[in-house]
């Protein structure tokens, strides 16, 4: 669909993301109606192949609700991509349907658009919460990396809201990519010369199930193929000569990890054939220096031990991600995300 800034029949697009979210779908789509009561919209949910009771929760909701097929992928990039292809809003904006939508950042957001013409996307600050198996809430922290000074960054992650003519332009979320799609997609928008922004107000309350740096949220990450998709941006940038500085950097030190270990097999293989185990005791011996430091560095066990088991485990897809050949956005087949649709009663709201 190509609409022209003139012709949007709504100011806003709403796409809700999720899968197997039944504990927040509804806190999630409420909270969107209540931000944008008063205002023109449409709200649109799109479902990964979810297993649980999320899409007869969200059926209670006045949305669109898009079913992406069980042979796509389940990336976040397909499934916001697959709302976008129906969007109608002059600006789009998308939530991850773990999250709650801030009434007051909305607001902000409506005059931030009006007053810079070269905008094209914005997002605000993503306070987290974790949240235990009876679902209290245990901490939070604000999410606020990638900004400058004034607010401007290089990408938006999370929920964010962008302009509707500018993705047509630059196209969207690349769909082969694992993870990192936002990062590649900000470096399109910002190579094609326009801005993006993080307002220093309250966006989103994004609920996490797992806490940071523990094997069970490496885990999560692997499984969600995050890893091979540090590996893609890195060849991305290169290739495609996008405005992004230190993405080798992201993973040199699981790159540098890895050789340690690729020596270590060499030094276990050579005391195996040669009968002289020295060569795998110095190897041990290098490796308890590295820990050692790590730990004095740290003031702490438990990070060194935990980066050691993380950089181990994701070191090979991320090698994985760095091998796949590159491939652009509108190398994707757009009819495969032709996805089933259920339209609500009510799906376009023009209240303002």
């Amino acid at each position: 669909m190509n609409i022209t800034s003139e012709h949007y029949p709504v100011d806003w697009s709403v796409i809700v993301i999720a899968r197997n979210e039944e504990k927040s779908i509804a806190d999630c789509l409420q909270s969107v109606i209540e931000a944008f009561s008063g205002h023109s919209y449409e709200l649109i949910f799109v479902d990964s192949a979810s297993e649980d009771n999320t899409v007869e929760i969200a059926r209670q909701f006045p949305a669109k609700i898009i079913h992406l097929p069980d042979n796509l992928p389940k990336r976040p990039s397909i499934a916001r991509e697959t709302g976008r292809l129906q969007a109608k809003g002059q600006w789009i904006l998308f939530i991850d349907g773990d999250s709650n939508l801030s009434p007051g950042w909305l607001d902000h957001a409506e005059h931030e658009k009006k007053s810079n013409g070269k905008l094209a996307g914005i997002a605000g600050i993503r306070e987290e919460f974790l949240l235990t198996d009876t679902d209290k809430q245990t901490f939070s922290y604000n999410y606020k990396s990638h900004a400058s000074g004034n607010n401007f960054v290089n990408f938006l992650g999370g929920s964010a809201a962008y302009k509707n003519s500018v993705m047509q332009e630059v196209g969207g979320f690349n769909p082969f990519l694992y993870s990192c799609e936002e990062e590649e997609f900000g470096a399109r928008i910002r190579k094609a010369g326009y801005k993006l922004k993080r307002l220093p107000v309250t966006m989103t309350h994004h609920h996490i199930k797992h806490k940071k740096e523990t094997a069970s949220e490496v885990l999560r990450r692997i499984r969600r193929g995050f890893p091979i998709g540090m590996g893609q941006i890195v060849r991305h940038v290169q290739k495609y000569e996008l405005p992004v500085k230190g993405s080798l950097g992201e993973i040199s030190r699981h790159l540098q990890f890895y050789g340690l270990l690729t020596i270590g097999l060499i030094a276990l293989i050579t005391s195996a054939v040669t009968g002289n185990w020295l060569f795998l005791a110095g190897w041990l011996l290098a490796l308890v220096a590295v820990f050692i430091l790590f730990a004095i560095k740290s003031r702490s066990l438990s990070k060194p031990a935990y980066y050691f088991f993380e950089w181990t485990v994701t070191g090979p897809y991320i090698i994985w991600g760095l091998l796949k050949k590159p491939r652009q956005w509108s190398d994707f087949d757009m009819k495969l995300l032709q996805a089933d649709t259920e339209n609500p009663p009510v799906k376009i709201h023009n209240e303002a």
